[in-house]
């Protein structure tokens, strides 16, 4: 049995703006069981979003057509699948996968007035709170 990879963000990039110097050798990692962290998606897309100009809807649909190779390891799928689906109604990539992680939490406790609207209408089983209204611990 061979060992699981866990690939970079260069990886993945490369693979999707199919780079006509890394785009075989990054299919080829991909068709391996490999392994993709939190941390390279968030990173993936502030790159796809930042340097490649790619619109929030396409690095979506980029995302979950990653998602459908059979060897790809994704521990945070589920939240993956909810983040992009945010992301698609236009909320930020890295706010929608945060939230989408936090779903176990009863609050997601942020300054971000725009997440707090955005993330409020969404409908997720986390209440979205400012820091001002959860109140003091007693010491």
């Amino acid at each position: 049995m061979e060992k699981v990879i866990a690939v970079d963000t260069n990886v993945l990039v490369r693979f999707l703006i199919r780079d006509p110097d890394g785009f075989d050798l990054s299919k080829n990692a991909l068709a391996r069981e490999a392994l993709v962290l939190g941390t390279v998606w968030l990173e993936n897309e502030w790159v796809l979003r930042s340097v490649y100009r790619m619109p929030a809807i396409a690095i979506a649909e980029a995302f979950e057509g990653l998602l459908g190779f059979p060897n790809l390891v994704v521990p945070e799928r589920a939240a993956l699948v909810l983040a992009c689906g945010l992301a698609r109604e236009g909320m930020d990539f890295a706010d929608s996968f945060h939230l989408a992680q936090a779903r176990r939490a009863s609050n997601f406790v942020t300054f971000d007035r725009e997440l707090l609207k955005r993330g409020s209408r969404a409908g997720l089983e986390v209440a979205l709170t400012h820091p001002s209204e959860i109140g003091a611990i007693d010491p």
